[in-house]
């Protein structure tokens, strides 16, 4: 009896470990040639990552990036808060990911959820903040050798910042 309550709580202790998230690898955060005023852009590429999207008990959705056979390329924009104002943090991020190797992607509208195109605003904007789908827009990616070649066109369901990015990412 002894045995099965110690397996047992030896059992339930470690199902409750949490899942470990996907780390930077080698390749460093770069600065984004895409960029608007008054704030600092980085672009990078998680190796061996995936998107998780999931939903809230509100049913707003929220994003984890898991260990996985993917790369995530993710964007983001922040904008330098305003001083003596409280709640001015703003921040803009894109999220896809592609498959390893050369490749030549091409992905519009609907289909843009085939690389899990997501929108992050984040900001204290009452009902248009948090991640959202893109199901509108253009996607180009160029996988080649050590280079990353990003040509984003999307909109988003709420005000955004980026529109357009236009990125190379050099992977050692």
């Amino acid at each position: 009896m002894k045995f099965t309550f110690f397996s047992l709580a030896i059992l339930v202790l470690f199902s409750c470990v949490p899942k470990k998230m996907a780390t930077k690898t080698d390749l460093p955060v770069q600065k984004a040639n895409t960029c608007f005023e008054n704030g600092d852009c980085t672009v990078e590429i998680l190796k061996n990552a995936e998107i998780l999207i999931k939903k809230d008990d509100t049913g707003q959705l929220y994003v984890e990036i898991m260990p996985g056979v993917k790369n995530v390329f993710r964007y983001s924009y922040t904008r330098k808060k305003l001083e003596g104002i409280a709640d001015s943090g703003y921040q803009e991020i894109v999220l896809f990911e592609f498959i390893s190797g050369e490749i030549n992607l091409h992905l519009q509208d609907k289909n843009l959820q085939e690389a899990k195109l997501i929108f992050g605003r984040l900001c204290y904007c009452k009902g248009e903040s948090g991640y959202f789908r893109i199901s509108s827009g253009d996607l180009k990616l160029v996988s080649k050798g050590k280079s990353v070649k990003v040509d984003l066109k999307f909109q988003a369901m709420v005000p955004q910042i980026i529109h357009e990015l236009k990125e190379t990412i050099k992977q050692d």
